[in-house]
């Protein structure tokens, strides 16, 4: 009785049985949950609840737990990943400046250089960084001058 007094005289927006009492069987209207939608849009959970949200669902908890795809699941997912499209990112522009022949080669990305100089990319990234670092740029094998350009668009 008191209960459905505050609510006839507050007369909540959404998500409230509009008569006192269990909400078992309540379905609420599209216009509130619409209005849930946009309540709960932009909503950002702190740390500490995601973790204990994730911790929920571990083990026994999981929705999944001890349950199989079926093998035409599996097949759809094998046709899924099989026609998706990747789109590679752009890498770094390298110049290579052979001092010996007196030739400048410019490849698309740090991996083609490397595969050009029979090098490893973690070889010229490295160099890189250090000689950025000290501001000098020796010569690699004693015959490249290599430049990675990072100011591209």
């Amino acid at each position: 009785m008191c209960e459905q007094k505050w609510i006839d005289l507050i007369q909540p927006e959404y998500n409230l049985s509009p008569t006192a009492g269990s909400s078992k069987g309540y379905k609420p209207s599209l216009e509130s949950i619409e209005k849930m939608k946009i309540s709960a849009t932009g909503r950002k959970h702190s740390d500490e609840v995601r973790d204990l949200m994730s911790q929920n669902r571990i083990g026994l908890n999981n929705s999944f737990y001890n349950k199989k795809h079926t093998a035409e699941n599996i097949e759809r997912f094998r046709e899924i990943a099989i026609n998706r499209e990747h789109t590679p990112v752009k890498g770094l522009e390298v110049e290579i400046t052979d001092i010996e022949t007196n030739t400048v080669t410019v490849h698309s990305s740090v991996r083609e250089a490397a595969k050009f100089l029979n090098s490893d990319i973690k070889t010229l990234l490295r160099r890189e960084a250090s000689q950025r670092e000290k501001g000098v740029n020796k010569l690699y094998r004693n015959r490249y001058v290599i430049y990675i350009n990072r100011n591209q668009q």
